[in-house]
């Protein structure tokens, strides 16, 4: 057998290193990886990192191999050309190194960007497609020789300028990284078990950061080292340049065709490596004449892209692209909403959106319910008053009702309330035509309790959740047909929480799905959401703790839809459970980052919510670890706790957040609920939402519909079939004022205006973010009949005459606003100003 790298030159060492990778509820195992088949790929990353937190990385230098001189992105031209010819890629062209050795020398030295290039600080991605199969699982016998990918220096003829490879082994069942600054300061480690076959692509990526060294094969850790120093190559090495498919002396060739290789200023993490099949984003192209559609999956000879109008199952195939990851629609019609399916080799992939171009705005959102615990009402009544004129002002019709307070000791007490606030909804929909959509609760409003599951999975001694849990869900279905007939299982622990208990005839409901109804149909009609500070001790004990909190979050909403909150549009990635249990979460951070800002690592990239760091902010923070009912990475570096988010240098600074972990939903079981701490902060945190398997659609956000709107199409299109693996509507619950909206366009300024007889004339002051002009909307009865449109008028028109203006009508004035999102673009309109005020 071909020696081993570490012992060709003395002073290397070979080392296979343990591998600590995080179990599903927060435990580590020792294992050092199994052996992972390929499907169409694999991804794998060797990281070297100084903590957990990492900027979003830059690119340095990339090659795609599509002109004839094989230039890099930027033009630069090989330094050298021994081998290395051009065959289909994984997008367009790549090069294949065959087993006549060879290799393309690129120059690398010099700053780029931000920085210099520097070979142990750095990120590396790239795809690799083999002519042969691993020994082992794969059925073959590897390449037979070391197949290097890429290489720095020349470790044999010139050891004292240092070295950087990464190789595959000869039995092509491992990967290998060395590196050195001299014949006596060398580092070399191998990979645990991975398979290649030969034909098909390899996602490769590695990060290179001081203190550590990891891999990962799709998203797994297979390798997990701490070095005290990892040495690199020199002044002299990096000025020779960088060898892609074999050494810079055209030995130990890749056998095999390498594609897409890029080099970054910082790590290629598993959040960006788990992106494939999971991302797609739809954007306008200029002047909205069509949409470009971008993805990530894995390679396809071809692939189909499917369109439907919105609503409408009518399917045809208007592209096919071959090897590519991005497709133009330029035959559409602006104004109208499209469906999008892709397909790849003939078979549906798991992508899916819904966009268009020139959308129009929204005006009218139907009814909302407001209802608002009896106890706190009182207290709450100026705000409760303005936050009636600031859902006028975006559209809705509101109806507002006091109910019952949930009695926390003695749950008997509860029932009839829970029955009676569903009946007044009924009653209430019943009367709307339909056109009452949303539930918003404000305080400690009785709750209802429902299901016979334990989403988190906890059913042990001690600490058992599996029953009944909060399902103001019960509140959104106004004609389902509820039951409370299950018996709790006999085997099984006493719960933790009595009230998690679920037995017959105790007025907790046995579905943790929305019921059909005597046709069978089991939509949600109402979205819910909820706002409730009670139980929060580590904010302050008694009922005045719990006003100010209620108080706090009210102002604090309102600030928002005036364009006072301003959050950077981006989406934040925590998944640090670090295995595949993180998918639970990642679904909807995929799609709702990538279907509302794009695919790139600045957008939807990796990071910490809660450590955002340099006064930085997000609009959406995604995060899973291990939980418990007030904290999230129990016992992990990084621990968050809600005694911690008291203090206002460590509240999240994000608008929206969606975590995963144990007990968080349950958000009503102990004290100090993690979720409902979040948007107890005084500045950042509006909602807040558990996931354990759904996947959430806001995909209605990037089009200027609300939260209440991702939550009914979450419900009505997603969670339509009854799979514990796709979630429960009882935990759709929106932590949150559930009529928000994603986009804030700045509202005009104050409203003035005179009658002149049977005329009313309206001036306003500017808003600055009204480039499509300005609205004016009138009524005779906001809260019951909503608005009728009298005037679209341009950007510098401030003043409007209404020569036929009825006695007691209100006028409205919003200023409007193109939106581009990753969904294609709509007009936005700002919070309505009134006269008279």
């Amino acid at each position: 057998m071909p020696a081993s790298p570490s012992t060709e030159r003395a002073g290397e060492t070979l080392r296979r290193p343990s591998v600590r990778v995080t179990g599903g509820g927060g435990r580590r195992s020792g294992a050092l990886g199994a052996v992972i088949g390929l499907g169409l790929g694999i991804g794998l990353a060797i990281g070297m990192t100084a903590g957990t937190a990492m900027a979003q990385p830059q690119r340095w230098a990339a090659w795609s191999f599509e002109g004839g001189e094989l230039a890099a992105e930027d033009g630069t031209k090989p330094l050298s050309h021994t081998a290395g010819e051009r065959v289909p890629g994984v997008l367009g062209d790549g090069v294949r190194f065959g087993e006549g050795g060879g290799a393309l020398v690129y120059p690398v030295s010099g700053r780029r960007g931000r920085s210099a290039v520097d070979p142990v600080r750095m990120g590396v991605r790239l795809w690799y497609r083999p002519d042969w199969s691993s020994a082992g699982p794969g059925g073959g016998q590897g390449p037979g020789a070391w197949a290097t990918l890429l290489a720095i220096g020349d470790r044999e003829g010139h050891p004292q300028d240092g070295w950087w490879e990464l190789a595959i082994a000869p039995e092509g069942d491992r990967l290998v990284f060395r590196s050195g600054s001299g014949p006596r300061q060398t580092y070399a480690i191998e990979s645990g078990p991975v398979t290649f076959r030969a034909g098909q692509w390899a996602e490769v990526a590695w990060n290179v950061f001081p203190g550590r060294v990891r891999g990962f094969v799709e998203g797994r850790m297979i390798l997990n080292d701490v070095p005290a120093r990892v040495p690199g190559p020199g002044a002299g090495a990096m000025r020779a340049g960088m060898a892609v498919g074999g050494l810079p002396d055209g030995r130990q060739g890749a056998r095999g065709t390498l594609d897409e290789v890029a080099l970054f200023d910082g790590g290629v993490d598993r959040v960006e490596l788990w992106k494939r099949n999971r991302v797609l984003s739809v954007v306008p192209l200029e002047e909205d004449s069509g949409l470009r559609l971008a993805w990530r999956l894995d390679p396809a000879v071809e692939i189909e892209v499917r369109r439907t109008v919105s609503g409408v199952s009518n399917w045809v195939t208007v592209g096919r692209v071959e090897r590519a990851d991005t497709w133009e629609d330029r035959a559409l019609e602006a104004g109208r909403l499209y469906e999008y399916q892709l397909w790849t080799n003939g078979r549906p992939s798991r992508l899916d959106a819904t966009a268009g171009v020139g959308l129009p705005a929204v005006e009218d959102r139907g009814q909302v319910a407001v209802l608002v615990d009896e106890t706190v009402a009182g207290d709450l009544d100026a705000e409760l008053r303005r936050l009636e004129r600031d859902l006028m002002a975006d559209g809705w019709r509101v109806w507002r009702r006091e109910v019952p307070r949930h009695d926390d000791r003695e749950w008997l007490a509860n029932t009839n309330a829970i029955v009676r606030i569903r009946s007044m909804l009924q009653d209430a929909w019943r009367a709307s035509g339909g056109e009452l959509r949303c539930v918003y609760l404000i305080g400690h409003v009785a709750i209802p309790y429902a299901g016979m599951e334990a989403e988190d999975t906890h059913t042990g001694r001690g600490n058992n959740h599996l029953g009944a849990w909060p399902s103001d869900h019960y509140y959104g279905d106004m004609d389902g047909i509820w039951h409370d007939r299950m018996e709790y299982p006999a085997h099984l622990a006493p719960p933790r929480f009595g009230i998690t208990r679920n037995v017959p005839g105790d007025g907790k409901f046995d579905m943790a799905w929305v019921p059909p109804n005597e046709a069978g149909d089991t939509r949600l009609e109402l979205a819910f959401g909820r706002v409730d500070f009670a139980g929060m001790p580590a904010f302050g004990r008694g009922r005045s703790a719990e006003v100010a909190l209620l108080r706090q979050y009210l102002d604090k909403a309102h600030r928002y839809r005036q364009g006072g909150m301003p959050f950077e549009p981006r989406a934040v990635v925590g998944a640090y459970f670090e295995n595949y249990t993180d998918m639970a979460m990642l679904g909807s951070a995929y799609r709702t980052g990538s279907r509302l800002y794009g695919l790139d690592p600045a957008v939807l990239g990796e990071g910490d919510l809660f450590a955002l760091g340099d006064g930085r902010t997000a609009a959406w923070g995604f995060q899973s670890g291990a939980g418990a009912i007030d904290r999230i990475r129990d016992n992990w570096p990084g621990m968050v706790t809600t005694a911690r988010l008291t203090e206002p240098r460590h509240q999240a600074r994000v608008a929206f957040s969606m975590l995963m972990g144990s007990w968080f939903g349950d958000w009503a079981a102990g004290e100090n609920n993690l979720l409902r701490a979040i948007i107890a902060s005084r500045d950042h945190g509006l909602a807040t939402f558990w996931v354990r398997y759904a996947e959430w659609r806001f995909d209605p956000l990037a089009r200027g519909g609300t939260l209440g709107d991702a939550q009914l199409e979450t419900a009505n299109r997603h969670l339509v079939y009854r799979d514990p693996n796709r979630g429960t509507t009882r935990t759709l619950t929106i932590l949150g004022d559930p009529t928000l909206r994603l986009h804030v366009t700045a509202p005009p300024g104050r409203v003035r205006g005179q009658r002149r007889g049977e005329s009313v004339e309206l001036q306003w002051a500017a808003s600055p973010d009204a480039a499509e002009g300005y609205r004016v909307h009138r009524s005779m009865d906001p809260g019951g009949r909503g608005w009728e449109r009298v005037a679209e008028l341009g950007r510098n028109e401030r003043r409007f005459r209404d020569d036929a203006g009825p006695v007691g009508a209100v006028y409205l004035v919003r200023a409007a606003q193109r939106m581009a999102t990753a969904s294609g673009s709509y007009t936005n309109l700002s919070q309505g100003m009134f006269w008279p005020e």
